[in-house]
């Protein structure tokens, strides 16, 4: 039996929490895929808008400062889409570090288990 944090547990609790801490992981991943997805195609929709938007101001159907007005617009929600695209990854990467050290600790901790008299 081994003291972790005043928790008492043994080597087979080891092996169940791992899987389920994995299980988890994999869970929560889709649901930030499905936001990636959302987030590349409101960026491919502004992005068109762009274009048209300066198809139009060459055509003469759009003045300028209407044109730069909605450029403006466009360029933040472009900005803020980068924004959370990157902040998603970095959260990602963060997460997937945090519970691969959290595995290394349990399974050490196990085999720690496993060698005390």
């Amino acid at each position: 039996m081994l003291l972790l944090h005043g928790i008492a547990s043994s080597s087979v609790t080891f092996h169940h929490v791992i899987p389920l801490l994995e299980r988890t992981h994999r869970c929560i991943t889709p649901a930030g895929a499905a936001e990636l997805t959302g987030l590349a195609t409101r960026r491919t929709q502004l992005e068109g808008e762009q274009h048209k938007l300066l198809q139009a101001h060459y055509a003469g159907a759009i003045p300028l400062d209407l044109l730069k007005k909605e450029q403006d617009r466009i360029t933040a929600s472009l900005e803020t889409i980068e924004h959370r695209i990157n902040a998603h990854h970095g959260h990602y990467a963060d997460a997937r570090a945090n519970l691969d050290d959290s595995l290394k600790l349990l399974s050490n901790a196990g085999l720690r288990d496993g060698c005390q008299p």
